[in-house]
């Protein structure tokens, strides 16, 4: 079957065929359809167009079927560009510009294209913005959990590490009370004067601590 262009016809001159889809209009994708034109005139050729594509019309022979004429059309496979609304018309070999008045319409459509296809199209773009948008409002109820949970014990780390620092300032602390409060007495201690041969006198210098042993510290 290929298509043929026709400048000019005039249609209306005789009855018009019938068409229908065997086995049915609804059609899987990648499968085939026969479109059936049939009429009970002797046509000697029937036309088949798809509507608003006029310049492209496929032609084949009439055979003859219970007094009249058929012809069968295999649409196929099935496409979107295939899809869509069809007419056939008959016309008669002395006459071939003179055509029948069209078939009624008859709408071949793949299942679940193209309308179903719309339908899911449209329903995704509604559906993935507001899946987007619950995601990005879990992601930022966690992340403010978390931050939350960070903060929280920031608190007790420092007042660990105060105490740490108090338990390490204490003694200092305390040592400088004690250098702060040291009280230095001085004696001077004097040999017997039945040893000459050692040194007449020897100073120390003492330095008493609160709390600690006592010391000295021996000054030539």
């Amino acid at each position: 079957m290929s298509p043929m262009v026709v400048s000019m016809a005039c249609v209306g001159v005789y009855r018009k065929p019938s068409l229908q889809a065997i086995p049915g209009p609804l059609v899987k994708s990648g499968e085939t359809v026969i479109l059936q034109c049939w009429s009970d005139t002797m046509f000697d050729h029937f036309l088949l167009h798809r509507k608003r594509i006029t310049e492209d019309l496929f032609r084949l022979i009439g055979e003859p079927h219970d007094g009249g004429s058929q012809a069968n059309f295999s649409i196929g496979p099935m496409t979107t560009t295939l899809a869509g609304t069809y007419r056939c018309y008959g016309s008669v070999t002395h006459s071939p510009y003179q055509w029948s008045s069209p078939s009624d319409p008859l709408d071949v459509v793949i299942t679940g294209s193209p309308r179903h296809l719309h339908v899911l199209i449209g329903t995704s773009v509604v559906i993935i913005p507001f899946i987007i948008i619950i995601f990005f409002l879990i992601h930022r109820w966690w992340s403010n959990k978390k931050n939350a949970a960070v903060k929280d014990q920031e608190p007790a780390v420092d007042r660990t590490v105060n105490r740490e620092d108090s338990d390490g300032q204490d003694p200092q602390e305390v040592t400088y009370a004690q250098l702060d409060h040291c009280v230095f007495t001085q004696r001077k201690i004097t040999r017997p004067s039945q040893t000459p041969r050692r040194p007449p006198t020897e100073t120390s210098v003492y330095m008493e601590l609160p709390n600690a042993e006592p010391g000295a510290v021996f000054c030539p």
